[in-house]
């Protein structure tokens, strides 16, 4: 099979405004921590793949403790922004115009600026690239935009088109199977899908949520074709609706179970 191309977060996010391919509505099914539960019915498996990384010992970007830590979470990745500020050591701030990056209440919010009347972006991304190989890498999104609001906000690796994003009161899922997107939908529940999960098994990547960070549910796979050795993490907010007062979007828990 041909090495796929990964498409752009722009092209992929253009994409799925125009509609998705299918949609995987099922609520995750509960189970034991690290349990995967198929959106289509399928068997469920473990998420933490035999013989795959496993995170990294140490302390906590933010302070915390190994006890935390994600089950078959990829190493080099974690924090759970209890610090003080952002440790500028594991995340790189990229494009931002009209939020300020900053950690409040533990969590990294994206605080949108008094009287800037224009299209807020901003990129949170890993300042170093680790491998998803044989592991994960999840993100609490523990606040989104509101549904009502023009914009989103997104995860995404960098390659393999691979994204999922909250969008309108719609939570989607993508990436890049045979050179071709692959998409999916469903009804965004900021509760239920509070987690969102990228894991890689055996060459097939998955896309996935949880409501606690332990128990999962397949969204979408496939074979990526890509080379998922080199990766970068990026949450990202964007706000098109020029909106006045909001509550802010709220990311937590990187490879962290709360």
């Amino acid at each position: 099979m041909a090495a796929a191309r990964p498409l752009t977060v722009l092209a992929i996010s253009t994409l799925l405004a125009c509609g998705s391919e299918s949609s995987a509505g099922d609520t995750p099914v509960a189970g034991d921590a690290g349990t995967t539960a198929s959106s289509s019915g399928g068997s469920s498996s473990s998420s933490s793949s035999s013989g795959g990384s496993t995170a990294s010992s140490g302390a906590l970007p933010g302070g915390g403790d190994d006890a935390g830590v994600a089950p078959g979470s990829c190493p080099g990745l974690r924090d759970d922004f209890s610090a003080p500020s952002l440790d500028t050591t594991t995340w790189r701030t990229i494009g931002f115009m009209g939020w300020t990056p900053e950690i409040v209440d533990a969590r990294l919010t994206f605080t949108p600026k008094a009287g800037y009347a224009n299209t807020r972006t901003g990129l949170v991304r890993s300042a170093k690239s680790f491998a998803l190989t044989g592991c994960s890498v999840s993100v609490e999104v523990a606040r989104a935009l509101p549904a009502g609001m023009s914009g989103e906000v997104n995860v995404s690796l960098g390659v393999a088109g691979a994204l999922v994003r909250a969008r309108q009161g719609t939570l989607s899922f993508a990436m890049t199977v045979d050179d071709a997107p692959k998409t999916a939908s469903i009804p965004y529940d900021p509760a239920a899908h509070r987690f969102w999960r990228f894991r890689e098994a055996a060459g097939v990547l998955y896309l996935e949520t949880a409501p606690e960070g332990r128990t999962w549910t397949e969204r979408l796979q496939g074979p990526h074709g890509a080379n998922l050795g080199d990766v970068q993490l990026g949450m990202n907010v964007i706000d098109t609706s020029i909106s006045g007062v909001f509550d802010a979007p709220q990311f937590d828990n990187v490879n962290v179970v709360p």
